[in-house]
């Protein structure tokens, strides 16, 4: 927090008025939740220590002492590296879904190939509407939706080639026909 151990020990206040504005509402719910109930408080927030924002991960377990005192020990983390890395995750994805969703003649996907044989489609860009005339969650549950559009002349060939692909975890290339949606 940037204060000294001596710090907080002479001012346990201390934590609590380093809290950012917008998080102090969730700090004094999950305390007055885990004091209610002698739960376990846990928490993630930002807090402004010399004039800058950090994120951190706060948990303790309350006990009650013989005399009625209550006594929190616990830890916490500086997650400030963390949450920028989820941001950027986030950032990227947020990119790459803009990308893939407007592919005008094309889709990206996702599929695992089960110890059965059988495929489940994992991911579905957007543009699977247009390819398909129909929705990524409906392509995911039922990937005869899409496989079921592949030419029956081209069927067996699309399979082989995609089974060598897994198997030799290499690139997935095929041209197929696909009838119309």
């Amino acid at each position: 927090t940037g204060a000294s151990r001596e710090e907080h020990l002479s001012n346990p206040t201390l934590t609590m008025k380093l809290v950012h504005p917008d998080d102090w509402k969730s700090w004094v719910e999950n305390n007055e939740e885990s004091d209610r109930t002698l739960s376990p408080f846990v928490w993630d927030g930002r807090m402004i220590v010399g004039g800058k924002v950090k994120w951190v991960h706060y948990e303790s377990r309350p006990r009650e002492l013989s005399n009625g005192d209550r006594v929190w020990t616990g830890v916490m983390l500086d997650i400030t590296k963390l949450k920028s890395a989820e941001e950027e995750l986030l950032k990227n994805e947020n990119i790459i879904r803009n990308i893939s969703n407007n592919l005008a003649s094309g889709m990206i996907y996702q599929i695992i190939l089960m110890k059965d044989g059988t495929r489940k489609i994992t991911y579905l860009s957007d543009s699977v509407r247009r390819l398909y005339g129909i929705s990524p969650q409906e392509g995911i549950e039922n990937s005869d939706l899409i496989y079921g559009k592949v030419h029956p002349e081209d069927k067996d060939r699309l399979i082989q080639e995609e089974e060598e692909a897994l198997r030799n975890l290499s690139v997935f290339r095929s041209e197929v026909r696909m009838m119309n949606p």
